[in-house]
Order: structure tokens, then sequence, then C-alpha cells
């Protein structure tokens, strides 16, 4: 297996008001866009990480996708990604996508999974001046370095940049891809554009 697709799915969604993965958008949840973005950029297997609470009310008919509950749960995106890499440790490289962006599409996947020339760096993008972490390529072969970090307690995304290669891709600042829903509000702005 080459990419192993991990949707992060295990947040609280506190300023959401509920699980906000299960909101919808064109009648299907927010999860579920993610998934078919996977699965139309050619990205098969797909791991969903999330918590006990929550694992039984994703859809797994989809072909090839998986639900992994954290253990322990809330711990952020780094140690769910470690755990999706250990799970499914056959994987080359994997690409996250947090579970509350309804409009990311199978062209930005491809996109960046374009810029895999080896496994010596995480193909991160960049919109605005802002890297986004939660919508990148990482190889197997940080996982030594996620591991050791994890052990010293420290679970930022930002330190696992400083301590890996890193590789960005700048995208326009108004590219959708990156749109993530926090707040009921949010919500009301775009659902209706």
């Amino acid at each position: 297996m080459d990419v192993e697709g991990v949707l992060l799915a295990g947040g609280k969604s506190s300023r959401f008001g509920k699980p906000k993965m299960f909101e919808c958008y064109k009648e299907k949840p927010f999860y579920e866009h993610a998934i078919t973005a996977f699965q139309k950029a050619g990205i098969e297997s797909i791991t969903i990480v999330t918590n006990e609470a929550l694992s039984a009310h994703f859809n797994v008919s989809f072909s090839r996708t998986s639900v992994l509950i954290e253990n322990p749960p809330y711990e952020g995106p780094l140690h769910a990604l470690y755990q999706a890499m250990l799970k499914q440790e056959a994987a080359n490289w994997y690409f996250t996508l947090p579970a509350d962006t309804p409009f990311v599409t199978s062209t930005f996947i491809k996109n960046l999974l374009s810029y895999r020339s080896d496994q010596s760096a995480i193909i991160v993008p960049v919109a605005n001046n802002f890297e986004q972490p939660l919508h990148s390529l990482y190889p197997a072969s940080c996982l030594p370095v996620i591991k050791k970090l994890l052990s010293e307690q420290k679970r930022s995304m930002k330190l696992l940049f400083e301590q890996f290669p890193v590789q960005r891709v700048e995208f326009h600042k108004s590219h959708q891809d990156f749109i993530n829903i926090n707040t009921q509000t949010e919500w009301s702005r775009y659902k209706n554009e």
C-alpha cells in the first residue's frame, strides 16, 4: 500500500456544540466529503481516527474504510496520526484530513500527492502564510520522530516540523479545501454560498 488516508475525527467539537463531523452539507455528513475526496484521488484505504463515544456513528460501508478508536482519547492530531501509522504500518505515506472540512476536493489531494519524490520530507500546504498540518502528507520515515516527541509529552505538529524535513507547497489564500468549520456561526455563513 502506498498512501493511507487518515481522517482526524476525534475532537470534542466544543465550539460547535455537537459533533460537527456529522453536520450535513449537500445531504452528506462533513466527514463523508473527505472520504469521497480521498477515494476520487485514488486513496483507497482510509482510517477514521476517533474516540469511543463517536465511533458507532460513522458509516463504514465505504470500501476499505475502518474506524480506529484513539486510546487515550483527545490527545490531539499528532497522537491520532501516530496511532494510524501503527495500525496501517504497510503504507509509505499518510495523508491527513480533518473531519470538519466539507469543501475538500480530490483535485487538492491529487495536487499534493504529485509532490512526492522520496520519503524524506513531510509535504505541507501553505495558504495565506499559514501552514496546514492537518491537510498534509507524512512519510512513514517520520514515525520514529513522532514516537520520540510523544514519549516526551510533546504533541505539537510544529515541533515535528522542526525536527523532520518539510517541503512546503504554496496554495492561493482563498483555497476552499482548507476551510474547517468550528462554530455554528461559521457554518451559517458558508453553507449557503
